[in-house]
């Protein structure tokens, strides 16, 4: 049974906490805050803080993280640092479906604003591209964090592997630095992810992830996005903390549809 912090309550288009449940408006009208499709409901019981629940995973749409059993950041790591070739492509298995799990989900949500109410839930379909299936390697869910939920959570998720996904205003800046032992230049793009117009985190690319994105537009208003990697926390010159997503060169999905 999975467990959940908010809820969308779809005929209000929102999304709510427990705090905000009122039985007499919400009973039976919310669903999983990701795919908008397993319905769920809240659990009050004696010594313990109430939360939201869905009953079976296979109510989730496949794209969702809760439709499988979650990988933990542990296991995840083992698989980072093994230098096993299947352990390898066990972990671009889990990314790839993570990030086009996310993407999809997007797709989905655009969908859903152009189709009449009753046609915009469908159980059970895979929006976009579909994730790959194997036989070989059993499909597990990385945790990831819409980025309107990525600040509040930020203590829960820190030093951990992760997937942040969702729309922000994505803003790019370029700047030539120098390699303090080799003393050559190099070239890095700093990328800030902001939403309604606030900093929510920055990724920093090097020379070839630079030329692996340099077809992207240099600003873009609401993108979808998904990107895999180590959440941090950093301090910048000005003596301000940032959130910072170390990531490698592929694992950055855009939505540019």
């Amino acid at each position: 049974m999975s467990k959940f912090k908010e809820a969308y309550y779809k005929l209000g288009d929102e999304y709510i906490t427990v705090k905000e449940y009122s039985d007499n408006i919400h009973r039976e009208k919310v669903y999983c805050p990701e795919c908008h499709t397993a319905p769920i409901h809240i659990v009050c019981k004696e010594k313990i803080k109430p939360y939201f629940a869905s009953d079976r995973n296979d109510k989730h749409l496949k794209d969702c993280q809760f439709y499988e059993e979650f990988i933990s950041n542990k296991n995840l790591i083992k698989l980072i640092d093994s230098k096993n070739i299947e352990d390898k492509k066990r972990l671009n298995f889990l990314i790839d479906n993570g990030l086009q799990g996310a993407i999809n989900i997007l797709i989905k949500n655009r969908l859903d604003k152009l189709e009449t109410k009753q046609n915009s839930i469908k159980e059970n379909n895979s929006y976009g591209s579909p994730l790959v299936s194997s036989n070989t390697y059993k499909r597990e869910s990385i945790t990831r964090v819409n980025i309107k939920n990525l600040i509040k959570r930020k203590d829960e998720l820190l030093d951990n592997f992760i997937i942040i996904w969702g729309k922000a205003s994505i803003q790019s800046k370029e700047d030539e630095k120098i390699n303090s032992k080799t003393k050559e230049k190099f070239k890095s793009k700093i990328l800030n992810f902001r939403k309604d117009n606030e900093f929510k985190f920055l990724i920093s690319l090097n020379a070839n992830q630079i030329n692996y994105y340099k077809e992207l537009p240099r600003n873009m208003t609401e993108i979808g996005f998904a990107v895999f990697g180590l959440l941090k926390e950093i301090k910048l010159a000005d003596n301000i903390k940032r959130l910072k997503l170390e990531i490698k060169s592929t694992q950055l999905y855009y939505d540019l549809g």
